[in-house]
């Protein structure tokens, strides 16, 4: 008998294994990020990074079914620090809301989001993110800004000239688009969640995007967030629920890095003072809690 190390792996439902790895391996043709950055154009220095590294969908890990599913934006990323650029995208990270800390060639740092995701969310809710959250993203890659591409030219990573790098992050809802039909809609029938939990703007215009993935206009987000949508009831005009999501019950809350931002009282305030108490209410009608 061996009486080696054997690591944990948890037990995963086959259709949701078969999913993961769906999601884990997607390149579609129409999403922006295939097509402008389909990798971090990192340079061959070892130790600190070794050539192009693929830029790949963020895989769920968290996969609690038929109790809540929390929908963020798009995923963080490994920043480095090199000379006098000090957020330059490099790497992706392991999961959602990933919450390591990580050396970035000078120092230390981590990943804020997901730590406000826990202390400002879940705590205060009673949640537990083992137990009740199946916890992903409405974009599954990493989306570079301008000044992410400004840094990569600063740095003579790519050329000004003939990029091989270009921005995405204001093209949030073309990439959503293809990335809700493609990947989300399939997780929302897996998970069959008694909730959802929509963080933030852009989730909360895709969640109520027409049935042909046409993102809901404009919109003063504090008027939606912070409201109890019910399942197959449409009383609010800003309820537009894509057909995935009609037959669910619904709350749409602040994203956790909007809490962080310096001047977020009033935002804070109306998290901890409104939003927070509505949605323990929701969770305990629906025996969540």
């Amino acid at each position: 008998m061996s009486n080696g190390f054997v690591p944990y792996i948890p037990t995963i439902d086959e259709d949701v294994r078969t999913h993961l790895e769906f999601i884990s391996t997607c390149r579609i043709p129409e999403c922006p990020v295939a097509n402008k950055h389909p990798f971090y154009p990192t340079p061959n220095q070892p130790p600190h990074f070794a050539g192009q590294t693929p830029l790949v969908p963020v895989v769920p890990t968290w996969l609690t079914q038929k109790r809540i599913m929390v929908i963020g934006a798009y995923p963080n990323c490994r920043f480095a620090t090199v000379g006098a650029e000090t957020s330059v995208p490099v790497d992706d990270i392991t999961e959602p809301f990933d919450v390591a800390r990580y050396f970035d060639n000078v120092g230390v740092r981590d990943y804020p989001t997901g730590d406000s995701l826990q202390r400002n969310y879940f705590e205060p809710l009673g949640l537990d993110l083992r137990k009740d959250i199946w916890l992903t993203n409405m974009v599954k890659c990493f989306l570079i800004d301008t000044h992410h591409v400004e840094a990569y030219q600063n740095l003579g990573w790519i050329d000004p000239l003939n990029p091989t790098v270009e921005a995405t992050r204001d093209d949030y809802l073309a990439v959503a688009a293809p990335c809700m039909q493609r990947n989300l809609l399939q997780e929302v029938a897996l998970c069959q969640p008694e909730l959802v939990i929509g963080l933030g703007e852009e989730v909360y215009r895709m969640m109520h995007s027409s049935a042909d993935f046409q993102p809901h206009g404009d919109i003063t987000f504090t008027n939606i967030a912070g409201k109890a949508l019910l399942a197959n009831q449409q009383i609010d005009p800003l309820d537009t629920r894509h057909p995935i999501f009609m037959d669910k019950n619904v709350i749409h809350l602040y994203h956790p890095t909007s809490l962080l931002y310096p001047g977020s009282t009033f935002l804070r305030k109306k998290h901890f003072e409104e939003h927070i108490p509505e949605t323990k209410r929701l969770l305990q009608e629906l025996r969540l809690i």
